[in-house]
Formats: structure tokens, C-alpha cells, sequence
């Protein structure tokens, strides 16, 4: 229609003037620049002072961390002072000498071991391995497969250390256990052998710990059990789960098992043929 020159003659008015354009066709580009211009310039300015503010937050936040710095330090020469230097060492020799704890001992698979004691000791490793064949057929009842077996701990003459046996599986293990008992039957092994289930060091000396209990209270003597497993027998300390014996002389000659300090856990080959 304004081709054809149709509408020269009506007149047109804006109902919203927020839609009209600003500035005319030919100065629409610059002034449109200039707007935007503007509009970053504001933009800039509340950046610039968001930034100002956040580095006057930083410098409160480091000053404080230098303040508590420095009462720590106050703090800890104010406790060098009161401590003397001989106590510090003596304190330092007494952590250091803690043995860790027996949990962190790495785990062993024992689902197919048991351990028998008291079997004569013998140079002849034939020999005592026949007579650990016999006691686990008195117990079985049958003959029973062995992956391996070997001492535990140094030789020593006047001992006689405890045979570690690896079966086969863990029904020849039980069947061994539960037939323990007909070793009494047996005069060669009545009272003098025994078969027990391989456990953890930290299981066998709870069981010492028990065992020296009841034995000190059978004694009359005054007993006391922490609860970290700590025994002291008449306010002296003598035993412990955690590192075992402290004082022997307490309990005279017979005062323990003398492999409660064996570790199991150590590769089979540290204990074969007695190299340790």
C-alpha cells in the first residue's frame, strides 16, 4: 500500500512509546554503542567494588590466621618453659617404644590350620612328621592329608616347640578338632600331646591373659585386669595383650606359654626347618 502511494494521506500514533526506536535509522548504530557502552561501564563499577571488598575480607581473614599463629607459638614456649627437657625425652622414648597395635597386623587365612604341641623335638624332620601323622589319625580316625607342617620359633634343646600343620581342607581341620580328645585315649599321647586351632596372636595372648588370671587368683593374689588388657598381679604389671609378657619372675618357670609371642602371620618359609 505505501508502494502504491496509498497511504499518504493517513496518519499513524504510538500507542506503547517504549517500543518505538531511540535514534532514527541512520543513527542507530553508533548510538546503540554508546548504550552499551554505558551499560558495561556500570557493570564495571559494581565489579570493581565487589572485588575491593573481597580483598578487605582476605586481608581481616589473614590477619587473623597470623594472630592465632602467633599466640601458638606464645603458647608453646610458655610450655618448653614449664617442661623440662629430660622429661620431653623421656616421654619421647616411652611413645617410641610402644609396639603398634595387633590389629594392624596384616590378616592370615587359618581355616585349614591347627596347632599341636608338645611333640618331642627331633633334628630328623622325618621323624616328627610321622608323629604328627599318628596323632591326627588317633584324633581323626582316619588318615588325614597335610599341605604342610613345621616348627614355630628357634630351636632350643631343653624345648619343645609347637608344630603349625596346614590340612588339606577345612572338614579334615574340624574333624581333628572334635576328636582331640581321643589323644587320652592313647597312651603314647595321654597328657602329653595337644592339638589346638590355629589363632592370632592377639587371640592366643587373651588366652594367656586368662589362663595367668585364673591362676594368680587361685594363688590368693591380688589381681587387676584394665581394660586395654593389662594384668597386674599384687600391683605389679605383668602382662599384656598388646605386648605380651613384662614379668616373668612372677609367675616363676611355668609362668606362660613360651610361644604367645610366636608371629603366625609371618611367611611359612621364615619358620621351616627351623631358620627362625
Amino acid at each position: 500500500m505505501d508502494n502504491k502511494a496509498l497511504l499518504s494521506n493517513v496518519r499513524f500514533a504510538a500507542v506503547d512509546h517504549d517500543r518505538l526506536p531511540k535514534y532514527g535509522p541512520e543513527e542507530l548504530n553508533i548510538c546503540s554503542i554508546a548504550d552499551k557502552q554505558q551499560e558495561m561501564g556500570v557493570k564495571l563499577a559494581g565489579l570493581t567494588n565487589r572485588v575491593d571488598s573481597a580483598d578487605t575480607g582476605i586481608d581481616a581473614v589473614q590477619q587473623a590466621v597470623l594472630s592465632i599463629q602467633g599466640q601458638i607459638r606464645d603458647l608453646s614456649e610458655a610450655t618448653k618453659s614449664i617442661l623440662p627437657a629430660s622429661s620431653e625425652n623421656n616421654t619421647t622414648n616411652e611413645l617410641s617404644t610402644i609396639p603398634p597395635p595387633l590389629s594392624s597386623l596384616r590378616h592370615v587365612d587359618r581355616s585349614h590350620n591347627i596347632v599341636i604341641s608338645v611333640v618331642e623335638e627331633n633334628r630328623d624332620h622325618s621323624v616328627w612328621r610321622d608323629t604328627v601323622l599318628d596323632v591326627l589319625r588317633t584324633a581323626a580316625g582316619r588318615d588325614v592329608h597335610i599341605e604342610d607342617a613345621f616348627r614355630l620359633g628357634a630351636y632350643q634343646s631343653s624345648k619343645k616347640r609347637p608344630i603349625l600343620v596346614k590340612l588339606r581342607s577345612i572338614w579334615d581341620r574340624r574333624l581333628v578338632l572334635a576328636g582331640a580328645r581321643n589323644l587320652n585315649n592313647d597312651v603314647l599321647f595321654r597328657r602329653k600331646v595337644f592339638i589346638n586351632a590355629d589363632k592370632s596372636l592377639e587371640e592366643r595372648r587373651r588366652d594367656t591373659l586368662r589362663r595367668l588370671k585364673q591362676r594368680a587368683e587361685s594363688n590368693e593374689q591380688q589381681v587387676d585386669v584394665s581394660d586395654d588388657g593389662i594384668l597386674t598381679t599384687d600391683g605389679t604389671v605383668c602382662f599384656s595383650v598388646r605386648a605380651g609378657f613384662l614379668n616373668r619372675q612372677v609367675f616363676g618357670s611355668s609362668g606362660g606359654d613360651d610361644n604367645e609371642n610366636v608371629d603366625m602371620s609371618r611367611p611359612v618359609a621364615a619358620y621351616r626347618d627351623g631358620s627362625v
